[in-house]
């Protein structure tokens, strides 16, 4: 299809890719989807805010973040100096001030 493929900040490819930062947004036709950086099941993962084309809120594309009646593991990509607490710290984080701050209708 000659699209890239999206990667969170902090992540390393060798490959082309975009490396989005947090808050960065794609147009898609009317829409918009907003790149919410939500470290912790790894230390670049992302969460993708879907904005319709009247600037409303309307869903989140959360990867291996957020699951139904669970959240990611953050044992499974621990790199570098990092810990499992490291990153379950910054879990907590992102699912305390990135998406549970969210309106419900999200």
């Amino acid at each position: 299809t000659g699209a890239q493929i999206v990667y969170g900040p902090t992540a390393k490819t060798n490959f082309d890719s975009i490396i989005a930062e947090d808050n960065q947004e794609f147009k898609i036709g009317k829409v918009t989807i907003k790149v919410l950086h939500t470290p912790g099941h790894t230390p670049e993962s992302v969460t993708y805010l879907l904005i319709d084309e009247n600037g409303k809120e309307q869903a989140i594309f959360t990867g291996d973040t957020l699951f139904l009646g669970d959240v990611g593991r953050p044992d499974l990509a621990i790199k570098g100096d990092l810990t499992q607490e490291d990153l379950a710290g910054m879990l907590f984080d992102s699912l305390r001030n990135r998406i549970m701050v969210l309106p419900d209708s999200t």
